[in-house]
């Protein structure tokens, strides 16, 4: 809740607002710290992963499997993706693309 993060992070309210929040967070009463936490961290690891494949097999299959992953954790336990920017990526998985994911503001399909 707000208040433990206040204490574990040793600010004042108004220094979590200025300083940790954005307007859009501001009003939050909760955090979701593991799944985000977990996101943060799986994402690293698959980044690895990709990484790994360049430098061995170069299977654009992999590669593709590895963004949709990093999709699927961005909408799911990070939460900031769309429900149009979903279904777009499972449009483009249903038509073959290697791979899809939300990549700062745009859609990236590899195909």
């Amino acid at each position: 809740c707000r208040n433990d993060m206040i204490r574990t992070l040793d600010l004042t309210n108004e220094e979590l607002d200025t300083s940790v929040l954005t307007n859009n967070t501001k009003h939050l009463q909760s955090f979701k710290l593991y799944q985000r936490a977990y996101h943060v961290f799986s994402e690293a690891h698959r980044v690895e992963e990709y990484q790994r494949i360049c430098a061995t097999s170069k299977s654009l299959e992999d590669l593709g499997q590895l963004m949709y992953q990093s999709h699927k954790s961005c909408s799911q336990l990070y939460e900031c993706s769309h429900s149009n920017l979903d279904l777009l990526v499972t449009l483009s998985q249903e038509a073959g693309a290697y791979g899809a994911r939300l990549t700062g503001t745009y859609l990236t399909i590899f195909s």
